[in-house]
């Protein structure tokens, strides 16, 4: 109860600080301010996800109890750039029987709290995006070369021209993307 309490409170702090960031009346030095924030909470959920029990089960690892139900990627500077749920499952909670015929579940499942890692709604992705985005970082977008007189070159958009001048990175590697126009 404590735990999933914690979870809603910094998920709510969290909330708070996305109005407060896409505030007009923000410089790029307050945004950076909140962006600080936001990883705290980041950090302050990674670790609630991995609560444990007073007996020492994971609270959130399903039927998983005994491992980690969530591990954090970092980059050099130590910033969490991706959280991965257990791969043996967090999704089934670990039943005990209290009387005969009677069982109530120990473990929560992850997923029913912090949502599908696959989902654009999972918990720690969107803080990441948001941290990320109150940082400065560019969100990726793509804009046709076009000028005034028409395409001035209606295969190229800006910045990508080349077939490595696009990577996208994900849990299981990277790809160099190349842009092609429809013809």
């Amino acid at each position: 109860d404590t735990a999933l309490r914690s979870i809603a409170d910094t998920l709510t702090q969290a909330k708070e600080a996305a109005v407060q960031g896409a505030s007009d009346t923000n410089d790029a030095l307050a945004r950076q301010s909140i962006g600080a924030k936001v990883n705290q909470l980041l950090e302050t959920l990674v670790g609630l996800a991995d609560s444990r029990s007073s007996t020492g089960t994971f609270l959130f690892g399903g039927q998983e109890s005994t491992t980690a139900p969530y591990s954090a990627t970092r980059d050099s500077s130590g910033q969490i750039t991706s959280v991965t749920p257990n791969p043996r499952g967090i999704d089934t909670p670990t039943p005990a029987g209290i009387s005969e015929g009677i069982t109530l579940p120990t473990t929560v499942s992850g997923t029913a709290i912090f949502g599908a890692a696959t989902d654009p709604t999972y918990a720690f992705d969107a803080l990441i995006r948001l941290r990320d985005y109150l940082d400065g970082q560019p969100l990726l977008r793509f804009q046709a070369d076009v000028g005034s007189t028409g395409a001035a070159n209606a295969g190229a958009y800006a910045g990508v021209v080349g077939p490595a001048d696009l990577q996208i990175g994900g849990p299981t590697g990277t790809a160099f993307v190349a842009a092609t126009a429809a013809g």
